[in-house]
Formats: C-alpha cells, structure tokens, sequence
C-alpha cells in the first residue's frame, strides 16, 4: 500500500490542508516547528486505527477529519474516518471496475494484518521517542518477528560463510564418494555376474558335451562290425567250398557197378536246396513287384478322380487364387455395368461400359480355361509317368518270371539226376508233402529225406552202365554270386570301420573338450579383482559414514545462520555509522530491576566490544533505531504487510556529518519499492541528496500558528553555504 496525498478539514491545528503527490519512494516533508508535522502523522495513524480521544477536539471541527488517499496494485483507495471514538473506518474504491464485493472492509485486509503496536513500532515514529521505543522494538522483534536472542543471532559472517563453503565441499565430497562407491559396487557385481555367467556357460557347455559324448557312444556301440566280419567269413567259406568242388576233377566211372558216393548224393541235395532259396527269394521280389504295380493303378484311378475343389489337388490352391481373381474381375464388371447405367445418356461411356464388361467376361472364361489346362495337364504328367513306372515294373516283372521258369527247369534237371541216383528221394521231392517240405526248408532236403524216407541207399542200379559227370553250371553261378556279394560286405565293411573311426575321433575330441572344461574351474584373476574392490568398497564406506556424520552436523548447525532481519539491519548500521557499529540484535533475557524478565538491543561496535543501546549517545540510538525500522519493514513486506512508513523527527539528533550518510541509505532503500515519508525541519536536507522530492507544510493552514524556538540550532534554516559543514546538537 502507498501513500498518494493526504486532505486534513479539521484535525489538531490544521485546517483545510492538502499534501500532494507523495512518491513511491523517499518524500521528504518539511515545516518549521510548530507546523503541525507530528499532527500529520497522527491524523494518519488515527485514520488507519482510531482517534485516540475527541476530548481535546473543539466542536467547530467537522466529524470527518479528513481523508487519505492510498493504491494497492493497480486499485486505489479513500480512506476516511469519524473523529468520534471508535468510529469505522470507511474504505471507498476510487476505480470505476472495483464494486463492494471486491472492495476491502478493514485495514487488516488492505495492509495485510497488521496491528497498532507494529504500526507504532515500525511504520509511524518519532524519532525524538527512541530511547522508551528501543525497549519496544525489542518486544516486537522477539514476539512478533521471531528473532532470537543472543549474539548468535546476528551471526558471525565470516564464520557462517566459512561454514557454509566447507558444508557445500562436504555435500560435494559426500556426493562424489556415493557416486564412486555406487562404480565400485556396480563393478564387483559386474565381476561377480561374469564369474556366475562364466560357470553357468562352463556347465551349460559341460551338460551339452556329456549328451554329446553319450550320443556317440552310443553310435559306436550301434556300429557292431562283428555282422559284417561274420558275413565275411561265412561268404569265404563257402565259396571255398564251392572252389574245391569246382576245382577237385571227377574220376570216370566204368561200365562196372560201382556204389555210388554219399558226397555226390549230398552234392545234387546241396544244389537243390540253394535253387529252392533262389526260387524262394525271386517270388517274394516278383511279388513285390507286383503289390507296387497295384497301388500305382489305385493312385491311377485316385488321380482321376480328383477335382480341382478337393483339397488333395496340387493345384487347389491355385485355383483359390483364380476364384479371388474372379471375384476382382467380377466387381469390375459390376462397376462397369453401374457407371453404364448411370451415364446411359452418353453413348460413348455405355459403349465403353459394354466393352469393359465383355473383357471381364473374357478375362474370366480365360482364367477358367488356364485352370482347367493345367488340370489336364497335370493328370496328363502323372499319368506319364506312372505309365512309364509300370512299364518298368511289367518289365522287370516278366524278367523274374523267365529267371524262376529257368530256375525250375534247373530244378528238374537236378531232380532227374538225383533219380539216377535215388529215385526214392527224388519221388518225395515230387510229392512234395507238407511236413516233407518244411524240413527241407529249415534243414535242407537230404536230411528231409533222412528223416521222411531214409537213409541213401548204397546199391547201384543195374542199369546203370554209363559214368556221371555232374554239372557244376549251378555252383559257377554261385560262387560269382558270392564273390559280388564279398566284394559289397568288404565295402559296406570299409565304409563301416571309416565312419566307426570317425565317431571315434569325435568321441576323443569331445573327451577332450570336457576335460579341458573341467581344467578351467579356477577364477583367480576375477576373485583377486572382486577382493581388492571389496577392500576399497569397505574403505569407502568408512570414509562415507565419517562424512554422514559430519553432514549431520552441520544440519544441526544451521540454526548458527544469521538472522535475515539482524544481519540486513546490521549491513545497514555499517553504512550509516562509517563502520563504528557493526551487529545489532537482542539481548539475553535478564530480570529488570522491576523484577521483570525483559530484553534489551545490543550492538556490537567495530572493536567487538558489546553495547547496550541505551548506553550510547541519542544519535547512535536513532540511527539503530532507524535501522532496525527499515530492515523490519522489508522483512514485513515479504509477508504481504506493506504500508507507507512515517518517521518524525528524522534527523533532529542524528550527527550532521552523518546526515548525508544516513540519507543516502533511506534514499537506496526506498528506491527497492519501500515507501518511506522523513519530516524535518531543515529544508537543506533535500539539496544533500539531489532527486528527492520536497513537500512543504503550508503554514496557512495551520491555526494559532507561533513559531517555536529550535532546540540550540547549529545552523540555520537557510541553505548553508557550501564551506560550512552543519551538525546538529544531540544529546550524550
């Protein structure tokens, strides 16, 4: 809130008197004594708070006083009140947007609170009052403001500031050991993670190599060569046997009778029994051939069948395809049919229309016919080629078939030579009984014909009068048979004991792979590196806890900050008194001698020694005074309490050469937005500091008006001249 221009009508000896325009900053009012320069101050302060009585209050006086005018902001205010007791204040809006609603009712809502004591204490003194306000003001500091008592209050600077710079390197110390300790943890845990990686990938390798060393071991135990080294031996067998009866010549008979020889007997059984084996083996193959030329006539005839709508067909998805194309072509000639009908009056959109729909049309039947030929054309394929492997196998079938014609006619020329020789055995090998030939089948005919008939009788038929030369056509064949046969087992041999041996060299290298594995389960060099960060981990951390400490100790020592208030006080005593005082705060409470607990403002001078202000001289007492005001008024104004402050009596018993000094100080800190109002006597004081501005008490509203004598004036109220330095009398 401040103060534009005030309007007395009547109050104390003043008469119909306007003061205009107050400056937001520092306004200088002088009058002579007598003037009425303290009733202007009251006049305000009773507007703002109550008149103190009406006694003295003549009844010529109109009831209104008068009027001050005031703005907050952007919104300016009337303030006015009855000079009768206890009277309400009347606040009235002087801007045309502000109604009642908005408009304050109360001082405490236009000045933010605030209360008469404060006023009288900070915002409208006498300075000629200081030494009874000194105690007051120290009541308000404590109860009001907050201040503590004592010295430490006021704060040693130096100290505090040292304290808050070795605070901050701590805070930045702490900071950066967390930092470094949080790399150091984030590092041994990096180390630790790779020693668990590294043994989990150690055992996953493990695991994978032991499946695969027991997958191989069991490949070379299925890879038994004992089979093919039995195959071999039996096949060399026999075919040394067949050699010796090849190669062993056969003595010619005479025409003489002669028993004929068990091992011929034996000879002829033997080559029965192998051309039954072959019989048996090519009628199984030729049956097999024939059970795959039946399932390629069923898949024939299946083929046939098939349509493209069957899931089965090759080409089913293909004609999926050809139906989404068809339905595209379809929605075109639709389109194409609808853009006719719509445009009928244009003959050539309707005849482009009748065009586009026939080359749909078109395009349709075409992807029909491709569909269809490449059905066709598939059956045509399958068909070709199962007609080719039918070929082959009614080809292969019928070569089987002349093979075995040829095997039974070997047969029989071997039954009829066994006739010759036994006619018994050879008529059970014609009837061929069922018991009969299944002991020839498991045991071989001549011990079929042991059992079933009897042993080979050793006479020698009387007919008999030429030599038997047996053929050995059979046996040829199959000794070559058996020496193919040799030849792929030796192979198949060969490529078993390669493959055996690869097996077992992969074996070997995998034996190798775990063992080595196995071999690396030391982690020294990672245990080594985790130990030594454990060790400057755990260094660190004492370090840190130390500085925990400290830290919470200077949380605990930042009650030892200055107080705002002293310490703006105190840089403003420094200014004003050229460094003779520099703190000011509260005493310790002590017991008056009206055995009261009270306090009183102590100062502390430029030698550090302790002063009461009411031991110092009255200057010394105004200037803290006047400070202490001002650094108030700014601590005040932070919380919304912001009124225009008065001070009487400004520089009556402020020593002259510190007059300018002190002014110079008002003048600064009323140009940070602080209104302040000084009244004086001495109208030179304006002319100190150039830029402030003058308002002069007209004496003509002033009744009764008789000058009264300054109190031994120095100088005079005229301008001095410029070599004379003024003071003003004070007392000690």
């Amino acid at each position: 809130m401040k103060l534009k221009e005030l309007a007395i009508d009547g109050f104390g000896t003043h008469r119909n008197l306007q003061l205009r325009p107050f400056n937001d900053g520092l306004t200088i009012v002088y009058g002579e004594n007598g003037a009425g320069k303290s009733t202007i101050r009251e006049f305000v302060r009773g507007t703002l708070f109550n008149f103190a009585t009406s006694s003295t209050i003549p009844n010529s006086r109109p009831l209104s006083a008068g009027r001050i005018n005031v703005t907050q902001g952007a919104n300016e205010y009337q303030l006015s009140r009855d000079v009768q007791l206890n009277s309400e204040i009347d606040i009235r809006a002087l801007n045309s947007s502000l109604n009642s609603a908005t408009t304050p009712n109360s001082i405490q809502q236009l000045a933010g609170g605030l209360n008469p004591e404060l006023y009288d204490t900070v915002f409208n003194v006498s300075l000629k009052d200081t030494p009874t306000n000194v105690f007051r003001m120290a009541s308000v500091l404590q109860n009001q403001l907050g201040v503590p008592s004592g010295p430490e209050a006021a704060g040693d600077e130096s100290a505090y500031l040292n304290w808050q710079r070795e605070s901050k390197i701590r805070q930045e110390k702490l900071e950066s050991l967390r930092v470094r300790l949080d790399s150091l943890t984030r590092e041994r845990n990096g180390y630790a993670s790779q020693i668990e990686t590294a043994k989990s990938t150690r055992q996953s390798q493990l695991a994978a190599i032991e499946h695969q060393i027991a997958t191989v071991g069991a490949q070379l135990n299925e890879l038994n060569g004992s089979m093919y080294q039995r195959q071999l031996t039996e096949i060399d067998a026999e075919i040394a046997s067949l050699r010796t009866l090849i190669e062993t010549p056969v003595p010619t008979t005479t025409l003489a009778p002669q028993a004929p020889s068990i091992g011929l007997h034996a000879s002829l059984y033997q080559r029965l029994d192998e051309l039954d084996n072959q019989l048996r083996r090519w009628r199984h193959v030729q049956s097999d051939i024939q059970n795959q030329r039946v399932r390629l006539r069923d898949e024939m005839l299946i083929w046939n069948e098939l349509t493209l709508d069957s899931d089965e067909h090759p080409y089913h998805n293909a004609r999926a395809i050809l139906v989404a194309l068809e339905s595209k072509v379809d929605e075109a000639e639709r389109n194409a049919n609808h853009w006719g009908d719509a445009s009928a009056s244009r003959l050539d959109t309707t005849q482009l229309a009748a065009s586009l729909s026939q080359l749909c049309q078109s395009m349709r039947d075409d992807l029909y016919g491709l569909c269809n030929e490449l059905a066709q054309q598939y059956k045509h394929i399958r068909h070709k080629s199962a007609a080719a492997e039918l070929k082959q196998l009614r080809r292969c079938y019928t070569e089987m078939g002349e093979n075995i014609e040829r095997l039974i006619q070997r047969r029989d020329t071997v039954i009829r030579d066994l006739r010759e020789f036994d006619p018994a055995g050879a008529d059970a090998i014609i009837r061929s009984d069922s018991k009969f030939c299944e002991c020839a089948h498991h045991a071989g005919y001549l011990e079929a014909r042991r059992r079933f008939v009897g042993e080979v009788s050793t006479n020698v038929p009387a007919q008999i009068v030429q030599p038997v030369v047996p053929s050995y056509h059979l046996e040829r064949e199959r000794l070559a048979s058996l020496e193919r046969q040799r030849v792929e087992v030796a192979g198949l041999a060969s490529k078993w004991e390669l493959e055996r041996n690869q097996i077992h060299q992969r074996h070997a290298d995998l034996v190798r792979q775990r063992d080595q594995l196995l071999g690396e389960v030391s982690f020294n060099e990672f245990n080594l590196k985790i130990q030594a960060l454990n060790t400057e981990i755990q260094t660190l951390t004492n370090e840190l806890n130390a500085l925990v400490r400290l830290v919470e100790q200077d949380s605990s020592f930042v009650g030892a900050e200055p107080n705002r208030l002293l310490k703006r006080a105190a840089g403003l005593l420094s200014r004003i008194s050229d460094g003779d005082l520099t703190q000011v705060f509260l005493s310790e409470p002590f017991i008056s001698t009206q055995n009261e607990t009270t306090i009183e403002l102590q100062v502390r001078d430029r030698h550090g020694k302790v002063l009461n202000v009411s031991a110092v001289d009255a200057g010394l007492q105004d200037q803290v005074y006047l400070c202490l005001m001002l650094a108030a008024k700014e601590t005040l104004a932070q919380t919304g309490v912001e009124v225009p402050t008065l001070i009487d009596d400004a520089f009556s018993r402020i020593p002259a050469d510190r007059a300018t000094s002190t002014l110079t100080v008002m003048n600064e800190f009323a140009a940070l937005g602080n209104q302040l109002i000084a009244f004086t006597q001495h109208r030179y004081l304006s002319e100190r500091v150039p830029g402030i501005p003058l308002l002069e008490i007209p004496m003509a509203s002033v009744t009764n008006y008789a000058p009264v004598p300054t109190v031994a004036p120095a100088v005079p109220v005229q301008s001095p001249p410029a070599q004379y330095s003024p003071h003003e009398a004070y007392v000690n």
